[in-house]
């Protein structure tokens, strides 16, 4: 919590307390038993934190589903609170149940646990969840949640969230000017083929499994926030066999380079002052 700052008046404050005591008799000496005695009585409770809009208190549920002859599935998500407004923070974390972010309910989660008999049964579905808060300030929100999942292989699957904890709307493209979506998803295509390009030269018996891919601008929301940059991500889709030749897929802009596509008044440009 940051302390009130008296900048150079510490001085009068002082003056005001040695006047005021100069002419009085000392004080005998007080005996320590009484002494904690009222120090106890007079002891005052902690402040609580503020609510606040600009940032929010991200704490972590946890649940734990027993398997038969299995690891038990750990699923740490979020959970949102300290938000000013309540309406505001129930829209938060309504963008956050587990149905968005591991594509279905603890409850579906614990049936198919249920069916892991044995130890030669294959576990199949989400096997476990956790979560990152990259960004917690000026009031947006960033949480990323990797959910491994277990088919026919193993795999990761990415959630990302970025919000606005001043009207509680997940970021989209309405936080870039208007007049500039088009050409902003014109210049992330560009990046997109370069890198599909790249792939094509370096695995060339992958030349067929994508020989294009369409940047659309509803993917401007998946955008995370840096120190000075933004980066968009895209998701190729390229099947679990295939996914150690998958491009990045993330194109990083300076908030320098970026800022004259983001509406000044959006919540984008607060990232990017």
């Amino acid at each position: 919590m940051r302390m009130p700052r008296f900048g150079g008046s510490w001085w009068v404050l002082s003056a005001v307390v040695f006047l005021g005591c100069r002419d009085k008799a000392p004080s005998a000496t007080p005996d320590p038993a009484s002494s904690s005695a009222n120090t106890a009585k007079s002891a005052k409770p902690e402040k609580t934190i503020p609510k606040t809009l600009d940032v929010a208190v991200v704490t972590t549920d946890r649940t734990e589903i027993p398997r038969v002859a299995h690891d038990p599935i750990v699923l740490q998500l979020p959970r949102v609170s300290g938000l000013e407004n309540a309406s505001i923070e129930a829209a938060v974390n309504a963008l956050l149940t587990p149905e968005k972010i591991l594509g279905e309910s603890i409850d579906e989660v614990r049936a198919e646990a249920k069916e892991v008999k044995k130890a030669d049964d294959l576990p199949t579905g989400v096997q476990g969840a956790s979560f990152t808060v990259p960004w917690n300030r000026t009031g947006l929100l960033e949480i990323e949640a990797s959910v491994e999942l277990m088919g026919a292989y193993p795999s990761v699957q990415r959630f990302h969230l970025l919000v606005d904890l001043r009207t509680g709307k997940a970021i989209g493209a309405e936080a870039f000017r208007s007049a500039r979506v088009p050409a902003l998803v014109k210049t992330l295509q560009v990046e997109v083929d370069a890198e599909l390009k790249a792939m094509h030269k370096a695995e060339p018996s992958l030349a067929d499994l994508h020989d294009g891919e369409t940047y659309e601008p509803a993917e401007l929301g998946d955008v995370t926030i840096g120190d000075g940059n933004l980066t968009f991500h895209h998701d190729y889709g390229f099947p679990h066999a295939f996914l150690a030749a998958q491009p990045s897929g993330a194109f990083v802009r300076s908030c320098s380079v970026i800022r004259a596509d983001l509406d000044p008044n959006g919540p984008l440009a607060r990232a990017c002052p």
